[in-house]
């Protein structure tokens, strides 16, 4: 039997390892340790960077050291070219690559909306994926692995569409300034048959958990249930969100409670201030 030997022992806590096709490789990401976010919040490229190393030893190389988001497991294409990984943007969350040659993350795919469940064939010539809409629930989609070509290959609520207005206005999503200067990010859903002359109406704060997770593109029955009933809901994305980058992301350092608290605040004022809603509910 072999022996087992630890690689790293430094505080970090490692995902996603694996070697690259053509064995030269280990891939994996890295990203704070729990002793670490306790003592203090080190200096080095986002939250959670992916990192290659040489297979037959040598240093480490951080591929997203300069790209200020969080890299998702990676998956290495059959020629070692590139490596894949999802990821949150904002509201929305997409792939992305980067070559082991450290030129940079590249964007495959766009748009107001949220990749989920992406698996790709074994030649990373296709690749299918669901999407889902504030106003539609998940679809099964398949497209190139460049992002082009790309179609829907279910309609699994066709049927219930057909019968159900499920919303009577689309979403927004909204940009505003906290308190304190900094931007902000959310979307706003509309209570069902919003007559913006029929006087005002209640507004429902959905906050994510985490708190670094966050709201955005994609159905909800709790947030359409709200709205069916004559609510806005209104969905802040304050700091400590992921998907903004990493002063953002720890932009509650020694605040939790305070500046993301503040960062909703300021957003029901904004939608007060631009919406019949009735400041009282």
């Amino acid at each position: 039997e072999g022996q087992l030997t630890r690689l790293t022992d430094d505080g970090y806590t490692y995902s996603g390892a694996g070697f690259s096709p053509d064995g030269r490789w280990i891939s994996y990401t890295r990203a704070f340790g729990s002793n670490m976010i306790i003592d203090r919040k080190l200096r080095h490229g986002g939250p959670r960077d992916l990192y290659i190393r040489p297979a037959d030893g040598g240093e480490p190389v951080n591929l997203t050291e300069d790209w200020d988001l969080d890299a998702g497991t990676p998956m290495w294409s059959p020629d070692s070219r590139y490596i894949y990984f999802v990821t949150g943007i904002g509201g929305a969350r997409h792939l992305f690559r980067v070559a082991p040659d450290g030129s940079g993350v590249e964007q495959v795919t766009t748009g107001e909306r949220r990749i989920q469940g992406l698996d790709i064939d074994p030649p990373f010539r296709r690749m299918t994926y669901t999407v889902g809409e504030f106003e539609r629930p998940s679809d099964i989609y398949v497209a190139d692995i460049d992002g082009q070509n790309e179609r829907r290959l279910t309609s699994v609520n066709h049927d219930l569409l057909a019968e159900v207005e499920v919303a009577s206005r689309p979403s927004e999503r909204v940009l505003y300034t906290s308190y304190d200067g900094t931007p902000v990010e959310g979307f706003l859903l509309y209570p069902y048959g919003y007559d913006a002359e029929a006087g005002s109406y209640p507004l429902i704060v959905m906050n994510h958990g985490g708190p670094h997770s966050a709201s955005g593109y994609g159905f909800s029955f709790k947030n359409m249930l709200f709205a069916a009933n004559g609510y806005f809901v209104f969905l802040p994305n304050f700091r400590s969100s992921t998907g903004y980058g990493d002063d953002f992301k720890w932009g509650t350092w020694g605040a939790w409670g305070t500046k993301d608290g503040e960062d909703v605040l300021a957003g029901i004022d904004h939608l007060i201030e631009r919406y019949p809603i009735d400041p009282e509910r």
